[in-house]
């Protein structure tokens, strides 16, 4: 099965609702009877005992990716969630995305890939289009139709810091759960990534920046350290030049709907 990336237009830890977009940077897991396992047989074989409550030592899950890992673009939800639906393919187990979406985060929670169960950013692996989803009962609210735009993800040389938790939830999320909830996903993804960043102790310049340079839609993804930016033709090559000296850059696209 094939996943992808996703960046954060809501983070789902202090209020348990949450938000993400999908973006173009695959993740495809595959599975065969025997062999010899692969490099992450541990997480993947403890994802599949999870999911499905069977010993998962004779497979052989191989993974290729390109989702940077530890960054805040999704790469634990793409994984889980592509492992889970693998599997039940291969097994002829019919589960629909939502399904599989809803397993993903359970198993999430029950491993300690996420803290929520990350439920937004497991369906926007798999849907196009904006996913908003309740994370405190694994409830896809809404997927709405966007188009894809071109976006920019930087990669900061920064340590996430300790208590992730403790310090989001110590910030009110409230103003930037209302935004979402009038469907100013823009406008919400802009404050909860200077909440984000002031929270967690990560630069806010950037962000300063990148917004007058013109990005309708930026912030820091997840839990950090990545911070992305969309942007229409006009405005890409300043915005690039900007964020070439955050860090390591990748340039792709969001997963529209339209």
């Amino acid at each position: 099965m094939i996943t992808n990336a996703a960046v954060s237009i809501l983070n789902a830890i202090p209020t348990g609702i949450g938000s993400a977009i999908g973006i173009k940077l695959p993740l495809t897991a595959t599975i065969q009877s025997g062999g010899n396992g692969c490099c992450n047989a541990g997480i993947t074989n403890r994802i599949v005992q999870e999911a499905f409550g069977i010993d998962a030592q004779d497979l052989t899950v191989s993974v290729a990716s390109d989702i940077p890992q530890g960054y805040g673009l999704k790469s634990s939800s793409a994984l889980t969630t592509a492992v889970i639906g693998e599997f039940a393919a291969s097994n002829g187990i019919s589960m629909s995305k939502e399904e599989i979406c809803r397993k993903s985060a359970y198993v999430s929670r029950r491993i300690g890939l996420s803290v929520t169960g990350a439920m937004d950013d497991a369906a926007a692996s798999v849907f196009d289009g904006i996913v908003v989803s309740d994370n405190r009962i694994d409830h896809i609210v809404a997927n709405v139709s966007v188009k894809s735009s071109r976006i920019i993800v930087a990669i900061p040389r920064l340590q996430r810091p300790a208590q992730i938790r403790e310090r989001l939830c110590s910030r009110d999320f409230t103003p930037a759960l209302d935004r979402l909830m009038d469907t100013d996903y823009e406008g919400c993804s802009r404050l909860n990534g200077y909440l984000v960043g002031e929270a967690l102790g990560y630069p806010i310049e950037p962000l300063r920046k990148i917004e007058e340079l013109g990005s309708d839609m930026f912030g820091y993804s997840g839990n950090g350290p990545a911070i992305y930016a969309t942007c229409d033709d006009s405005r890409f090559s300043s915005l690039y030049e900007y964020m070439k000296g955050i860090g390591r850059v990748i340039v792709t696209e969001t997963r529209g709907k339209l």
